[in-house]
């Protein structure tokens, strides 16, 4: 019969963790955050401000204006704040704490879970994940690190907000088909932020097939997703640091995404990511995903590769 030691101290701290991440976010649905999305668009399209349209929309709505500024705030619905009349004449308010749109989008998906997990099934694919910001309040990328073969995938976002994020796995869904999705990123880790804290949306497709599993890592610990957070130098090589994303367009990201992918590693003996991911996953897929093969001696990864 197994026995189990009951450790009152660590009981607590779990609870507690778990206690204080339950209370952080907004506790809306996917759906929910849609209809406000839509309805607050409309209203802000007629010149009209978070108050007039809860108060016109009080029977459809869930939420306060309160609410409804913190949304826009946050990104977590489309509207910025240069669609509100006033809100960009004001000074903002310091100390603003990050939200989640699912409170409790830890449980069931910490870091020890992840081991667990990985140690149960050894093979798993895993793919790190992560954003990169250029200006604050611009554009961002989505960066996905697939751990086999070292291969980096970027992904512009209009905002980096969940939504954007969303629509990027929607993307890589609907590119390469639900089998070869699911082959690739059968298992996601990524950091805490706010960008990430939908995982429903991310785990399951339109048509509610799961289709991946998320995990987050432990607070403050981006040594637990270290791959993604050592192949952004690269990317920094090209794109420093305080460079406004702005500019970007898809084509140009696959293009740094091509040489980035193109240089040979000495932990890959001496090949490319690019080669290891053809011989593991042929070259139809980056062909779907308008990945350009760029030969080794042709490869750039300066400022200069932009312009």
């Amino acid at each position: 019969m197994t026995k189990y030691e009951y450790q009152p101290v660590l009981a607590h701290n779990a609870y507690r963790k778990l206690l204080s991440s339950s209370r952080k976010g907004f506790n809306l649905t996917e759906a929910e955050l849609m209809q406000i999305n839509s309805i607050v668009k409309e209203g802000l399209h007629r010149g009209l401000s978070p108050y007039n349209i809860c108060e016109e929309n009080k029977n459809k709505l869930i939420c306060s204006s309160r609410t409804v500024y913190r949304l826009i705030d946050a990104r977590a619905i489309q509207p910025t704040n240069l669609d509100l009349p006033f809100k960009a004449r004001y000074k903002p308010r310091k100390n603003k704490k990050p939200f989640k749109i699912d409170k409790g989008c830890r449980v069931g998906r910490t870091y020890a879970d992840f081991i667990l997990l990985t140690e149960q099934e050894p093979d798993i694919p895993v793919v790190e994940m992560d954003t990169v910001i250029g200006k604050i309040g611009g554009k961002a990328l989505l960066s996905l690190y697939l751990r086999p073969c070292g291969f980096l995938l970027l992904y512009l976002l209009a905002v980096n907000n969940a939504q954007c994020v969303i629509d990027a796995f929607n993307w890589l869904d609907d590119t390469l088909g639900y089998d070869m999705f699911r082959q690739l990123f059968p298992l996601l880790l990524g950091d805490n932020g706010s960008e990430f804290s939908n995982p429903l949306a991310i785990e399951f497709d339109k048509n509610g097939e799961g289709r991946t599993q998320v995990f987050y890592c432990d607070p403050g610990t981006p040594n637990q997703k270290p791959a993604v957070e050592g192949v952004h130098k690269h990317l920094r090589r090209i794109l420093p640091k305080g460079t406004s994303f702005d500019h970007l367009t898809q084509e140009k990201v696959n293009l740094i995404t091509a040489n980035i992918n193109g240089f040979e590693r000495r932990k890959l003996n001496n090949r490319s990511p690019l080669d290891m991911f053809n011989f593991l996953h042929g070259d139809k897929i980056l062909k779907k995903l308008q990945i350009p093969n760029i030969p080794c001696d042709k490869i750039c990864l300066t400022p200069g590769l932009l312009k």
